[in-house]
């Protein structure tokens, strides 16, 4: 009986995603560049009929070669907002521009073309390492593929593989680790080279030093485009990358912050947390930078250890 239930409601489903209306789009025209200022005008945007509206007049800009981050606590509403941007949900009002254009004036297959989203929950498919690298990218050369795997941190477990970028994965990857699986998606986004990166939680599988090992590898040359945080000039206006649970370790501020970069001078990290504006309430400590924060944490509040743990991940790429 159990199978049977499940049979029928499987069924139902099918034939509610059958039964689904196409969405409205513009038709295929003229192709469009995007790449330029993100804006966001006026939005609004909620779940349903709520009264209570998830973005009320949301408006801000950011340019190409900015790296934003968007902070805030669960069900805050930063997935949502990054949802928006390639039409995964419409806004009620306002207006999103790419490069000065409405995102509404351009098709959903265009629009989503120009942007890759790298989501917490890992979704691989069953087949060869390298296909699921080159999905994005399905005439990605051998180099194309190994350079997106070395950036991702990935690289050195293919090879250990016997037969390396040939290796059959499961269905869901279920015979990697949860920091293989974000890895190799990772690794996928890299090698779409997309305009637009979205990083919605995306590390949070990864140890603290695993995590800052990438961001410094992204830092490098690909191809002559110089990526930094997916790339400076083509990718770097990364829309987001949302921290939720921040991870700290038992030591100083200083040296929380310097984890990512053990060379870095008191000068650079003290920059580091004034861009991040953490330096103010690090001041306000009795030991200021030689503050020791507890294994957890707890010694500090969440929106500090979330300023902390940027300031380290803007020390490895200012």
């Amino acid at each position: 009986m159990i199978f049977v239930s499940r049979a029928q409601a499987s069924a139902k489903r099918v034939a509610e995603v059958l039964d689904e209306t196409e969405e409205e789009d513009v038709k295929a025209g003229k192709s469009h560049d995007l790449r330029g200022p993100i804006v966001f005008e006026n939005v609004d945007f909620n779940y349903g009929n709520g009264a209570n509206k998830m973005l009320h007049n949301l408006n801000f800009k950011i340019d190409q070669g900015e790296t934003v981050a968007f902070l805030g606590d669960t069900g805050s509403g930063k997935s949502s907002l990054v949802s928006l941007l390639p039409r995964l949900y419409e806004v009620d009002s306002g207006r999103i521009l790419l490069n000065g254009v409405d995102i509404n004036d351009v098709s959903r297959h265009e629009l989503r073309r120009n942007i890759t989203m790298v989501f917490q929950e890992s979704i691989l498919f069953s087949g060869k390492i390298r296909d699921n690298i080159s999905y994005g990218k399905p005439e990605a050369s051998e180099e194309e593929i190994e350079k997106p795997a070395e950036i991702a941190k990935i690289a050195d477990f293919i090879g250990t593989r016997p037969d390396k970028y040939n290796t059959e994965l499961s269905q869901m990857a279920t015979n990697l680790s949860g920091g293989q699986k974000q890895r190799m998606t990772i690794a996928r986004a890299v090698a779409t080279r997309s305009p637009i990166i979205i990083f919605d939680d995306s590390a949070s599988a990864l140890d603290a030093q695993t995590e800052a090992e990438v961001m410094r590898a992204i830092g490098v040359s690909v191809d002559g485009h110089d990526i930094s945080s997916f790339d400076r000039e083509q990718l770097r206006r990364k829309l987001g990358i949302v921290l939720q649970d921040t991870q700290l370790f038992m030591g100083t501020i200083k040296d929380n912050i310097r984890y990512g970069r053990q060379d870095a001078t008191d000068e650079e990290i003290v920059e580091a947390a004034k861009m991040e504006n953490a330096h103010h309430f690090i001041m306000g400590l009795p030991d200021k930078y030689e503050t020791v924060v507890s294994s957890n944490g707890d010694s500090i509040n969440r929106g500090q250890r979330q300023l902390l743990a940027i300031a380290r991940i803007m020390l490895i790429d200012p």
